[in-house]
């Protein structure tokens, strides 16, 4: 069984390699010719960074991307979340240069980002043409003295933006240097005191699309085909097999403008187990075993997801898997006893492994799940080892 799960990791492994290397993540949208035409068709949703040195687009009716530099066409964008990214030439640290920047605010104070190495740039574009940068590192290791120097120099930049509003400045010094409040203070800049330019357009309508990492809760119910090897009973027969109730809840982690193929799970299971056998006693008469107790496990592992912008979903997962049953409860009854009752009960401890698959069906921001997954022995404490394969219906949210 270690050599099986070996295996898988591997195969994960490699498939997560090539993932890495040559990622894909179309999403609808399109292209900004540098005649002004509009383009239909798919782009590859990358990192940000990568989104800001090329475009993979592939037209609608083509079979293949292609990639556009900033020289190619003025700009692109992608439908479902409004992100728009422009040909732009802006000074970067005194350097000039020509890149898609990510056009955040359009209006009488326009504002851009773009990521380069370890920093983070946003320049705002003032009523008369006058760009002004500014720039924050992501690094974490930096002392305190560079940090401070930095927020300095931010708050000196923006002072020559907000010229009209000591409060504007002030939103920016005390509050965070984040896209999402440099959007929110630069529209309220731009609505109080640059009417005059027209309404303001945010090309980014939700920010929380655009997140590197996202979360989904999961919660599921099934059955469980288990087996159970109670040597520890000093049973002549010590195999019980059965059907069991199983219930499950648990979040994924997945990660769709990088590595949109892979998630990491960690789900709590509980079973309840309830079986019985039955063994030679005396005089041609069986004897009848029954064994039960409740079982809480939690599993933790990765899910690689074949086509995850698809209507249907199919999925490979692994991972490990710790069990605790608080107690084991048998009884024996037979002849030998007198048609009477002998009972015993320990506890059961055990980690292992799983892996399964299944599919998730899309329906809106949601999706409903099939499952199946094999834990197989586990070896436990006590002479006890327990196995299943689970088959489930669930509801990620």
């Amino acid at each position: 069984m270690r050599h099986y799960f070996r295996t898988a990791v591997f195969a994960l492994a490699l498939i997560w390699t090539g993932q890495a290397l040559g990622q894909s993540n179309p999403k609808k949208g399109y292209i900004i010719t540098n005649s002004q035409d509009t383009i239909y068709g798919t782009v590859d949703y990358r990192s940000n960074t990568k989104n800001a040195k090329s475009c993979l687009f592939q037209a609608n009716g083509e079979t293949t991307f292609k990639e556009y530099s900033p020289k190619d066409i003025s700009g692109y964008r992608f439908d479902e979340d409004g992100i728009f990214y422009v040909s732009r030439t802006f000074p970067v640290d005194g350097v000039q240069k020509e890149f898609f920047a990510e056009f955040l605010l359009k209006g009488g104070v326009c504002l851009y980002y773009y990521p380069e190495g370890d920093n983070d740039y946003y320049f705002f574009v003032k009523e008369d043409g006058e760009v002004v940068q500014t720039k924050k590192s992501r690094a974490s290791n930096i002392d305190e003295q560079t940090a401070i120097h930095e927020k300095q120099a931010i708050v000196a930049a923006v002072s020559k933006v907000f010229t009209k509003s000591p409060k504007a400045v002030y939103d920016i010094q005390k509050g965070t240097y984040r896209k999402d409040n440099l959007i929110r203070v630069t529209r309220a800049y731009d609505e109080e005191f640059c009417s005059e330019y027209g309404d303001c357009v945010q090309f980014e309508q939700d920010i929380k699309k655009a997140l590197p990492v996202k979360f989904r809760f999961l919660v599921e119910a099934g059955v469980a085909a288990g087996k159970v090897k109670a040597e520890y009973a000093h049973f002549d027969n010590p195999d019980f097999s059965g059907a069991v109730p199983l219930v499950g809840a648990g979040i994924e982690m997945s990660f769709p403008r990088h590595i949109p193929n892979l998630a990491l799970q960690a789900k709590l299971v509980y079973m309840n187990w309830s079986m019985k056998n039955t063994e030679p006693a005396i005089n041609d008469k069986e004897s009848e075993n029954k064994i039960s107790g409740s079982e809480f496990g939690i599993m933790v592992g990765l899910k690689y997801q074949f086509f995850p912008n698809s209507p249907v979903v199919p999925f490979l997962a692994v991972g490990g898997h710790a069990m605790t049953i608080g107690k084991f409860e048998v009884e024996q009854r037979g002849p030998h006893l007198g048609n009477g009752v002998q009972s015993d009960s320990w506890g059961v401890n055990g980690i292992g492994v799983y892996f399964g698959g299944g599919i998730d069906i899309k329906a809106g921001k949601h999706a409903v799940r099939l499952a199946v997954n094999h834990v197989p022995g586990r070896g436990h404490m006590n002479k006890t080892e327990t196995s299943y394969t689970s088959f489930t219906a669930g509801f990620l949210f």
